[in-house]
């Protein structure tokens, strides 16, 4: 059982953001490969984005992005823009945009802000996304320097709880579907303890995303939430997932589990 604190968000945001933080500020000048094109000093300038960005829009913000579909090179243009690479620096505001961030979740009414892509979300969604991002590109980071990276589970229940499994209902099946997407004529069940579970039902080229009702689907899905975290987010294999037992497939058809991530694009 996860500690009830580690799973409010307020709580989960200020422990990541300390970490991640401390694991900038202690990154060597020497650059290493990171993720994608990116090397750790500009993955460490990208994950401080993602603070100020959370920060400026439950502030009040207009988010940056009009089209979700360029978020790709949104980010990558955001880094090019940004020169600055030091590590001190980037910890520094990384400290600053979390504590702007948790001044306005505590002061402020729950409300819908305007996400990436202009999409609608309740505010809670935004320390969700946030501790989904740092959980993985700490990860990241930390592999890139030969450091070290744990994803706690109740940190990932929140990410799964507050975002994933609640950002998978508001987006455009256009965008959320891939082209075996399209074609498929199946349904999911996904379950996470702790943070609930949506079913996603495909047919007639799109798919719609809600609560698990309990009606009966073709396939069951049960993850840890740092497991489904990771494979979504392609940091890890399902197979070795599946094999340590973090992941869990039943019902009529248990097969198409190991299909679901090639149907939709991680959000």
């Amino acid at each position: 059982m996860v500690a009830s604190r580690w799973t409010d968000p307020m709580d989960a945001v200020e422990v990541v953001a300390g970490r991640m933080a401390d694991l900038v500020r202690s990154l060597p000048d020497e650059r290493s490969d990171a993720l994608g094109v990116w090397d750790s000093l500009e993955l460490a300038t990208h994950a401080t984005h993602v603070f100020e960005f959370a920060a400026d829009v439950v502030g009040g913000g207009e988010p940056p992005l009009d089209d979700i579909r360029r978020l790709g090179d949104f980010t990558r243009d955001m880094v090019d823009r940004d020169p600055e690479r030091d590590p001190q620096v980037l910890a520094r505001r990384i400290e600053m945009a979390t504590a702007r961030l948790i001044g306005a979740l505590s002061s402020g009414p729950p409300r819908d802000v305007r996400w990436l892509g202009g999409i609608e979300v309740p505010v809670s969604l935004l320390p969700g996304h946030l501790l989904s991002e740092t959980l993985l590109h700490g990860a990241d980071l930390a592999a890139a320097v030969g450091g070290s990276w744990k994803i706690e589970s109740a940190h990932a229940l929140v990410a799964v709880r507050d975002f994933l499994f609640p950002i998978l209902q508001r987006l455009d099946p256009e965008f959320l579907l891939t082209e075996r997407g399209r074609a498929a004529r199946t349904s999911y069940e996904v379950r996470a303890p702790g943070a609930g579970a949506i079913r996603l039902d495909f047919g007639h080229g799109t798919v719609v995303v809600g609560p698990a009702s309990g009606r009966p689907v073709d396939c069951r899905i049960w993850g840890e939430p740092a497991a489904l975290l990771q494979v979504v987010f392609g940091r890890t294999s399902q197979w070795r997932a599946i094999v340590g037992g973090r992941l869990v497939a039943w019902g009529r058809k248990p097969w198409l589990a190991p299909q679901l991530t090639s149907l939709v694009r991680s959000p």
